[in-house]
């Protein structure tokens, strides 16, 4: 495999891996930001909506980990994008 081809896929990946974590993850802060309930996740997989009001410390662990996740979705993204920058072909020169 060339090595420009293992950039791409490379990019492709990481890219992917971004977009995948801010759509996973921004949901429950966009649905926190229209209605102020949090998902928070309970240890049996099962769940329930909160604000801030009921349970402060929960509500800030989970908002926290949904936030460090969307953050790490933004640099995988764009560190996607930067690498596709500096890795493209310079333009040839025409003699």
């Amino acid at each position: 495999m060339k090595p420009r081809i293992a950039v791409i896929i490379g990019n492709l990946v990481v890219g992917s891996w971004g977009a995948l974590l801010v759509g996973v993850f921004g949901e429950p802060i966009y649905h926190w930001y229209l209605t102020g309930d949090l998902w928070i996740m309970s240890v049996m997989g099962f769940g329930a909506f909160t604000t801030f009001c009921k349970s402060p410390v929960a509500f800030i662990i989970q908002f926290g980990l949904y936030a460090l996740s969307v953050g790490l979705g933004i640099f995988c993204l764009a560190a996607a994008l930067m690498l596709t920058a500096y890795h493209r072909r310079p333009p040839e020169r025409e003699d």
